[in-house]
């Protein structure tokens, strides 16, 4: 009975070790110890642009912000100083939603070319 119990025991470890390797949800060789955790400065510095890369990003920031109206320019502004979308409402007397969705209509046209 008792070799019964561990060879059940032992195939169910076997199973669910398989299970959870098959998925990439539970793919414990996924995990990484947090030491090897990335931070955002190595991020950033793994993406560092090029200066043309720098220069093209900004001649199309530029373009895209001559085509917006002073309101959603300000509201830009503000956003990239810091302010929540509620700052930004109260200041400029909109509604935080419009400004919410000022930023969110920007960024959509800032990523298709």
């Amino acid at each position: 009975m008792i070799r019964y119990l561990v060879t059940l025991a032992r195939n169910k470890v076997i199973e669910e070790s398989r299970r959870r390797m098959k998925y990439q949800k539970h793919n414990v060789n996924r995990e990484r110890p947090l030491g090897d955790a990335d931070t955002s400065e190595t991020r950033s510095r793994q993406r560092q642009e090029t200066p043309s890369q720098f220069a093209m990003a900004r001649e199309r920031w530029l373009r895209l912000m001559s085509d917006q109206s002073d309101r959603n320019r300000r509201i830009v502004e503000l956003r990239m100083k810091g302010a929540t979308y509620v700052e930004i409402g109260e200041q400029l007397g909109i509604h935080e939603r419009t400004a919410r969705h000022v930023i969110e209509h920007l960024q959509g046209a800032a990523v298709t070319p």
